[in-house]
């Protein structure tokens, strides 16, 4: 895919990143995310003036969006808080719209969006020329076909995340938690070059993996949970100490 960014995490969750090229404001990002194996979901670029031709031919939903002149979206009540989003950048990348695309009965195809006017809107606004959205996958080809970009296939979520290999999963976690995640990292590295490898090293690569994902997964209750546990043993401290017996004082 030609917006294609690469795999991050984003709120616990292994997210599909596409990077968006506009005309006024650079380039924005979105994402998708999926249960894992759930192939419900398709993703296809579209291409701008083609998706608002067929929008506004079709009578798309919301019509009051479809039908508005284009000078008048930016006073959209959403609007600004939909530009908000989208300046967080890769950082926090704004969820793909999901659009719905049936073919009726004459050949005629209705286009709606059921999830993200203000997001469509507010791209092409922004200039952008080809962006990825959602949709049902018995929805995907009609989609294509009537909006799609050119060059471009359609990918389903269970393709775009599929299982990754340790290696990457270390990586992926990495790059989310920062460098948090270094000395797991670096330590792993190291015992690897000492062991040689082999099959001692996938194991601890899974051991590692599982620690990663905990650490991640519940960060928050981990760190007062070691709160909790320095102040209990600092209190044990205390007591044992006061349960020396007192010195004597020199006669």
């Amino acid at each position: 895919m030609k917006t294609l960014y690469g795999i991050a995490w984003h709120a616990k969750q292994r997210c599909a990143v596409f990077q968006i090229p506009t005309a006024n404001f650079g380039t924005v990002f979105m994402r998708v995310s999926a249960s894992q194996g759930d192939a419900s979901i398709a993703v296809v670029e579209v291409d701008a003036d083609r998706l608002l031709e067929q929008w506004r031919r079709t009578g798309g939903k919301p019509e009051q969006c479809a039908d508005t002149s284009q000078a008048l979206w930016p006073s959209d009540e959403k609007f600004a808080a939909a530009e908000i989003g989208f300046m967080e950048g890769q950082f926090d990348p704004v969820p793909l719209a999901l659009m719905t695309c049936r073919a009726e009965n004459g050949g005629s195809v209705q286009l709606s969006i059921a999830d993200g006017v203000t997001r469509t809107i507010w791209l092409l606004t922004a200039g952008a020329m080809i962006f990825p959205v959602s949709c049902p996958i018995d929805d995907a080809r009609a989609l294509q076909a009537c909006a799609g970009a050119a060059g471009s296939r359609v990918r389903t979520t269970a393709d775009l995340l599929s299982p990754a290999s340790d290696e990457h999963y270390l990586k992926e976690l990495r790059a989310a938690n920062g460098c948090r995640l270094g000395g797991f990292c670096g330590t792993l590295r190291n015992r690897d070059k000492r062991r040689g490898g082999g099959a001692g090293s996938y194991v601890e690569a899974l051991f590692w993996r599982s620690r990663l994902l905990t650490k991640i997964g519940d960060g928050g209750s981990n760190r007062a949970s070691r709160r909790r546990t320095s102040r209990v043993a600092r209190s044990n401290t205390c007591v044992r100490s006061s349960k020396r017996a007192p010195r004597k004082s020199p006669r």
